[in-house]
Protein backbone atom coordinates (compact mmCIF):
# COMPACT_ATOMS: atom_id res chain seq x y z
CA UNK A 1 0.00 0.00 0.00
CA UNK A 2 1.31 3.51 -1.02
CA UNK A 3 0.78 6.48 1.17
CA UNK A 4 1.15 10.34 0.58
CA UNK A 5 0.57 12.12 3.50
CA UNK A 6 -1.20 15.77 2.98
CA UNK A 7 -0.10 18.35 5.13
CA UNK A 8 -2.10 21.01 4.53
CA UNK A 9 -5.66 19.40 5.13
CA UNK A 10 -5.75 18.51 8.37
CA UNK A 11 -8.73 15.97 8.43
CA UNK A 12 -7.30 13.52 5.52
CA UNK A 13 -5.28 10.85 5.74
CA UNK A 14 -2.71 9.14 3.72
CA UNK A 15 -3.88 8.68 0.01
CA UNK A 16 -3.90 4.84 -0.54
CA UNK A 17 -3.56 2.62 -3.28
CA UNK A 18 -3.74 -1.43 -3.71
CA UNK A 19 -2.09 -2.40 -6.36
CA UNK A 20 -2.94 -5.16 -9.22
CA UNK A 21 -1.02 -7.61 -7.29
CA UNK A 22 -2.00 -7.27 -3.84
CA UNK A 23 -2.89 -10.56 -1.94
CA UNK A 24 -6.38 -9.68 -1.16
CA UNK A 25 -7.26 -9.80 -4.66
CA UNK A 26 -6.56 -13.48 -5.10
CA UNK A 27 -9.65 -14.14 -3.09
CA UNK A 28 -11.75 -11.05 -3.75
CA UNK A 29 -13.21 -11.59 -6.88
CA UNK A 30 -10.21 -12.66 -9.17
CA UNK A 31 -12.16 -12.48 -12.76
CA UNK A 32 -13.15 -9.08 -11.38
CA UNK A 33 -11.32 -7.76 -8.65
CA UNK A 34 -12.19 -5.26 -5.67
CA UNK A 35 -11.04 -4.24 -2.51
CA UNK A 36 -12.91 -5.66 0.16
CA UNK A 37 -15.43 -3.33 2.06
CA UNK A 38 -13.92 -4.64 5.34
CA UNK A 39 -10.38 -4.03 4.35
CA UNK A 40 -11.85 0.00 3.43
CA UNK A 41 -13.55 0.27 6.94
CA UNK A 42 -10.36 -0.84 8.77
CA UNK A 43 -8.34 1.73 6.82
CA UNK A 44 -11.19 3.79 8.75
CA UNK A 45 -10.39 2.60 11.69
CA UNK A 46 -6.70 2.62 11.85
CA UNK A 47 -6.72 6.23 10.91
CA UNK A 48 -9.37 7.25 13.21
CA UNK A 49 -7.58 5.46 15.90
CA UNK A 50 -3.88 7.75 15.31
CA UNK A 51 -5.97 10.50 14.53
CA UNK A 52 -8.10 10.21 17.53
CA UNK A 53 -4.76 8.68 20.17
CA UNK A 54 -6.76 5.67 21.03
CA UNK A 55 -7.08 2.11 19.95
CA UNK A 56 -9.02 0.62 17.24
CA UNK A 57 -10.86 -1.45 19.46
CA UNK A 58 -12.23 1.58 20.99
CA UNK A 59 -13.76 2.57 17.84
CA UNK A 60 -16.73 1.05 16.57
CA UNK A 61 -18.49 1.46 12.86
CA UNK A 62 -22.13 2.97 13.83
CA UNK A 63 -23.10 3.24 10.42
CA UNK A 64 -21.15 2.64 6.73
CA UNK A 65 -22.73 2.89 3.18
CA UNK A 66 -21.08 1.25 0.25
CA UNK A 67 -22.08 3.36 -3.28
CA UNK A 68 -19.85 1.85 -5.58
CA UNK A 69 -16.95 -0.97 -5.86
CA UNK A 70 -13.02 0.64 -5.39
CA UNK A 71 -10.59 -1.43 -7.99
CA UNK A 72 -7.21 -2.12 -7.85
CA UNK A 73 -4.97 1.14 -8.85
CA UNK A 74 -7.85 3.51 -7.74
CA UNK A 75 -6.12 6.14 -4.92
CA UNK A 76 -8.30 6.10 -1.90
CA UNK A 77 -8.26 9.38 -0.42
CA UNK A 78 -10.18 9.45 3.31
CA UNK A 79 -11.30 12.15 4.89
CA UNK A 80 -12.70 12.57 8.86
CA UNK A 81 -14.47 14.97 10.23
CA UNK A 82 -14.82 15.92 13.91
CA UNK A 83 -18.18 15.44 15.59
CA UNK A 84 -20.41 18.15 15.60
CA UNK A 85 -23.48 18.64 17.39
CA UNK A 86 -23.43 14.55 17.82
CA UNK A 87 -20.68 12.29 19.40
CA UNK A 88 -20.32 10.68 15.85
CA UNK A 89 -17.42 11.28 13.84
CA UNK A 90 -18.09 11.42 9.87
CA UNK A 91 -16.17 9.93 7.11
CA UNK A 92 -16.05 9.41 3.47
CA UNK A 93 -13.87 7.35 1.14
CA UNK A 94 -13.43 9.23 -2.27
CA UNK A 95 -11.41 7.80 -5.41
CA UNK A 96 -10.87 11.47 -7.16
CA UNK A 97 -14.32 13.07 -6.99
CA UNK A 98 -15.83 10.52 -6.17
CA UNK A 99 -17.53 9.19 -2.96
CA UNK A 100 -16.98 5.18 -3.14
CA UNK A 101 -18.18 4.55 0.68
CA UNK A 102 -19.39 6.91 3.75
CA UNK A 103 -20.15 6.34 7.57
CA UNK A 104 -19.89 7.37 10.96
CA UNK A 105 -18.58 6.25 13.92
CA UNK A 106 -17.84 6.30 17.77
CA UNK A 107 -15.26 6.45 20.22
CA UNK A 108 -16.46 3.94 23.45
CA UNK A 109 -15.75 6.06 26.72
CA UNK A 110 -13.00 5.34 28.38
CA UNK A 111 -13.67 7.27 31.67
CA UNK A 112 -10.96 8.58 33.35
CA UNK A 113 -9.14 5.69 34.13
CA UNK A 114 -8.58 4.71 30.02
CA UNK A 115 -10.45 1.76 31.08
CA UNK A 116 -13.76 0.98 29.14
CA UNK A 117 -17.25 1.97 30.66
Amino acid sequence: MSDAIPQDVPDRTAVRCLPDGHPVFAGHFPTQPIVPGALLLDMVLCHAAHRLSVSPTDLRIEQAKFLRPVSPGEAIDLTLQAPGDSALHRFNIRVGDVSVASGALSVRDLGSTGAPT
